[in-house]
């Protein structure tokens, strides 16, 4: 499967109507997302950028962020056609029967983490672990592949996809990394990006970036 098919697949999974969540009658990201196509996503901005005099942001497509940052192999194919019947192992999103097949590949596999417990300007949230083979087992820093569940509903404790296997791209890691330009009314144009903080946009000098309502302001994720 073409990732950005396998993607899609994943932003319209149904993760069910769970009593923690909040969401209302179709105020969850799954419900959200099963109106748009694959071509919709295809053609959202990757990043999108919102004014406020005091304190501008930003939101990254997930769809673009796993699509441009990610690939997929012979290994996660097989992987991904796996059935996942129930979560009983002690990995997030996926089975035992899953995981034995990811060990007795050769695999290990890293603690899982979650993009709600740190800075991210990403559009849904994330969850996963890092997967290496055993030579490289030590170094879960730049991992080969990783598990990801994207977060569906509305509350973050729950409402996530079965885990899926990816085979991490140039960038060995999985980073927000955003670039764009500013034009004033002036005319003049400024090059910025997060790469300072991660956060914050930032000049060429690190220095963060005063946005003003008349800006014009394109945000990418490649640079």
């Amino acid at each position: 499967m073409k990732i950005n098919k396998l993607v899609y697949k994943m932003l319209t999974e149904s993760t069910g109507i769970a009593m923690m969540d909040s969401g209302g009658g179709e105020g969850r990201h799954w419900q959200q997302n099963q109106k748009k196509s694959l071509k919709d996503f295809e053609n959202e901005p990757e990043v999108e950028f919102e004014y406020d005099s005091e304190c501008p942001n930003y939101t990254i497509s997930v769809f673009h962020y796993l699509t441009s940052k990610l690939e997929l192999d012979d290994v996660c194919d097989s992987f991904n056609r796996l059935k996942c019947n129930e979560w009983d192992s002690d990995v997030y999103g996926i089975s035992e029967k899953q995981k034995q097949w990811l060990l007795n590949k050769g695999f290990v596999i890293g603690d899982s983490w979650n993009t709600y417990n740190g800075e991210s300007s990403l559009s849904q949230v994330l969850q996963g672990a890092n997967v290496n083979r055993s030579e490289n087992s030590s170094n879960f820093e730049y991992p080969e592949y990783v598990l990801i569940q994207i977060h569906q509903g509305c509350d973050v404790r729950g409402g996530y996809t079965d885990a899926k296997l990816f085979k991490m791209g140039d960038d060995s890691y999985l980073i927000e990394d955003v670039y764009g330009q500013i034009t004033r009314k002036s005319g003049k144009t400024i090059s910025i990006d997060n790469r300072w903080d991660g956060s914050n946009l930032t000049g060429e000098d690190g220095e963060k970036i005063k946005f003003h309502k008349s800006d014009t302001v394109e945000l990418w994720l490649s640079n």
